[in-house]
């Protein structure tokens, strides 16, 4: 059994390790596409010329005149016409980075668009060439799919979207690092415990200790983790912990609060002077009392002399 417990923490190692290499992937992506998104952007209006568009390439237009707004895309995101005093364009963006581009425009007389170009959808080209065929005069002829197509080739620049998707991935990045450092945290603090209470035990003691754990009087308490053998406690969670019941001096409860999260433990203190902290526990779960009650009767059975109480 604990061999399987220390397979465990090794486990906590090899996941928080994980959680790590994505968590570095996510950084250096976000450094990729915001170098894309401002350093390697092309102009679209030179791949409009050359027709070299390429979906998912970086781009920007310089627009000099107020985006018109066409229709949505979403709650938060609209389609516009802009346009850079040559030609027009599609652009996909939010309330927010249009009222930026709006202060541009009325500071700076333009305003740098940078985004990365996205093929626009059969139905959103259809509402788009309705709303452009609503505002024709009567003696124009209307935008047709084909027309639509060969102008606009099919795409749009959505404004910013570079960054946005790097911003996506730090937000993914710090997530990955909370999870990278819990489970190293865990897998670490399990790896020295374990290492420490198994220095000097031989295989042979360790497999009486195991048959211990084995034996039908050996009182298990889940809740904490925690084994009542005949011979000794055994705490086998994060930390591990073997403490024969001669050696306890003194044992009680211990209560610990961080951050509004309330923990209950039992403080077992050995003839060496060492505090043991076992039976670590949310003092939300079930039969958190109970167990800490079993423990201490147990430890005052087993060892009459030991000093039972409440933490002073």
């Amino acid at each position: 059994m604990i061999k399987k417990k220390y397979k465990l923490i090794i486990r906590f190692n090899i996941i928080g390790c994980i959680f790590l290499v994505l968590t570095i992937f996510s950084f250096v992506l976000m450094h990729h596409l915001k170098t894309q998104g401002f350093e390697n952007a092309t102009s679209l209006a030179e791949n409009y010329e050359d027709e070299t568009i390429k979906v998912g390439e970086a781009s920007y237009v310089d627009i000099v005149e107020r985006p018109v707004k066409i229709c949505r895309y979403s709650d938060d995101v609209t389609y516009y016409e802009i346009n850079d005093g040559d030609r027009f364009y599609i652009m996909r963006a939010g309330k927010d980075w249009y009222d930026d581009m709006m202060d541009g425009i009325a500071e700076d007389g333009e305003f740098h668009v940078v985004g990365s170009v996205l093929k626009i959808s059969d139905s959103d080209k259809e509402t788009i060439i309705e709303h452009f065929n609503d505002k024709l005069p009567d003696n124009v002829e209307p935008w047709t799919k084909e027309s639509f197509d060969d102008y606009y080739k099919g795409v749009c620049i959505q404004y910013m979207y570079p960054v946005k998707m790097a911003m996506i991935c730090v937000y993914v990045g710090l997530v990955l690092a909370l999870f990278a450092f819990l489970f190293l945290l865990m897998g670490i603090k399990g790896f020295v415990s374990f290492n420490k209470t198994l220095h000097g035990i031989s295989d042979t003691q360790l497999q009486m200790i195991d048959n211990e754990l084995l034996d039908p009087a050996t009182m298990v308490l889940k809740v904490a983790n925690t084994y009542l053998t005949p011979r000794r406690i055994v705490y086998a969670d994060i930390d591990l912990a073997f403490i024969p019941y001669e050696d306890v001096v003194r044992a009680y409860r211990s209560d610990a609060s961080y951050k509004g999260v309330h923990s209950v433990f039992v403080t077992v203190v050995t003839m060496d002077g060492k505090k043991h902290k076992i039976a670590m526990m949310n003092a939300l779960f079930k039969g958190v009392n109970e167990a800490v009650d079993t423990i201490l009767s147990e430890i005052h059975k087993r060892n009459p002399n030991a000093v039972i109480g409440e933490e002073q």
